[in-house]
């Protein structure tokens, strides 16, 4: 990853659950919206409904990023 991205990631980590959506939904902008399978954009939808039905947790993304570099080097 870019010197740059990785400078954002400690900013985003901070950002709400809302201020995260709202960040996501910004980058998907930048898609055309056949780039994204219907199958991912369920998975996606999926994934957003159980966070806020408290059936699934969320982590802090250096965590996450570092059980990644952890699991894959």
């Amino acid at each position: 990853m870019s010197e740059r991205a990785e400078k954002l990631k400690p900013l985003i980590a901070e950002l709400t659950h809302d201020e995260r959506e709202e960040l996501f939904s910004y980058f998907l902008d930048f898609h055309e919206p056949e780039e994204l399978s219907d199958e991912w954009i369920d998975e996606i939808n999926r994934r957003i409904i159980a966070y806020e039905k408290g059936e699934s947790v969320g982590m802090p993304a250096d965590e996450f990023m570092e059980l990644m570099k952890v699991k894959h080097g």
